[in-house]
Formats: C-alpha cells, sequence, structure tokens
C-alpha cells in the first residue's frame, strides 16, 4: 500500500491531472486501494475521480465517474442518473455512436497503436473518428513512443491518457 501511495504522490507531484481512472484487475484489496487512490486525488483537488467498470465501489469511494467496459453500455443511463460522469471504453465508431445515442459524458478510444491487446486503429482512422463525433473522446493504447505523443497533441482530443509516461517509460524513438 505505501509503495502505491508512493507512486501516486509522484505522478500528481509531477503532472498535471485533470482525470484520474483506478483500474485494478488483480489484487483482492481493490476497495482499499480505490479509497487510498480517491483520499489521494482529492488532496490534489483532481476534479474528476473515475474507477473502472464498478458503480457501487464509485459511490462508496466518493469517485464521481465510471469507466465502463464494453459489455456495460446499458449502465450508461443508470451512472448518469446517480450524478456521476459515464465513460464508455470504445473500439470502433460504431460503440462510439451507440454510446453517445445512450447519453455517454466521454468516451476513450482504444488501441490507438498496436500494443499487447491488440492492434491498434491508427492516427488516419483516429483522426476520421474525431471528424465524425462531437463529443469528449479519451485517447489510449499502445502509447509509448514520444514521436506517437506529439501526433496525438496535434489532435482534438478531450484528455490523452497516459499512463506509461506518467511512470516515465515513454521511449524517445
Amino acid at each position: 500500500m505505501l509503495e502505491f501511495k508512493k507512486k501516486l504522490n509522484t505522478v500528481f507531484t509531477n503532472y498535471s491531472i485533470d482525470y484520474a481512472c483506478f483500474r485494478d484487475k488483480i489484487n483482492s484489496n481493490q476497495k482499499e486501494l480505490a479509497l487510498v487512490f480517491v483520499e489521494i486525488c482529492k488532496i490534489y483537488e483532481i476534479k474528476n475521480i473515475i474507477i473502472n467498470g464498478d458503480i457501487d465501489l464509485a459511490l462508496e469511494c466518493g469517485a464521481n465517474g465510471v469507466h465502463l467496459r464494453g459489455n456495460q453500455l446499458n449502465l450508461i443511463k443508470s451512472v448518469n442518473e446517480l450524478g456521476l460522469k459515464s465513460i464508455y471504453s470504445s473500439h470502433s465508431l460504431e460503440d462510439i455512436i451507440n454510446a453517445k445515442n445512450e447519453g455517454v459524458y466521454a468516451v476513450t478510444m482504444s488501441p490507438i497503436f498496436d500494443s499487447l491487446k491488440g492492434k491498434g486503429i491508427g492516427l488516419e482512422a483516429l483522426k476520421e473518428i474525431l471528424n465524425s463525433v462531437d463529443m469528449n473522446v479519451f485517447a489510449l493504447g499502445g502509447i509509448t513512443k514520444d514521436w506517437q505523443v506529439e501526433e496525438l497533441k496535434k489532435l482534438p482530443l478531450t484528455v490523452l491518457l497516459l499512463l506509461d509516461i506518467l511512470l516515465n517509460n515513454i521511449k524517445k524513438d
């Protein structure tokens, strides 16, 4: 737990964070970690504190948003009715349109670049998507190189999610 707190403090001290999302699929003490995550986010006055996939945990911890997985499209309206921000995980323009029709606050689009989870859509496809929809879009997935970061900064994304850069893993090539 101490290591988790140290990493969060380091990241939140060194970067300006508008949205912070807690995502943990492996630890048995998720609730404890989420409570610490939200507490530290509030210390750093992060306004958008998101919990991945768990509405009850978001409410219990005092987060103000939920990042819904692809199979949770039907929960967007419920999240909104609870006064939480709904962010939906999308992998295509069709996903984004479906989420928008449900009243989603924002979508994540991933992966942008090739990653361990699959082939990325690439910059051109991302540009087409951004030109096709008028909504908040977060880009993530496979962002591991400096040039990728620079290219993404040129696009009208709401936020660029860069876990790797926050952990100092971006390569300069």
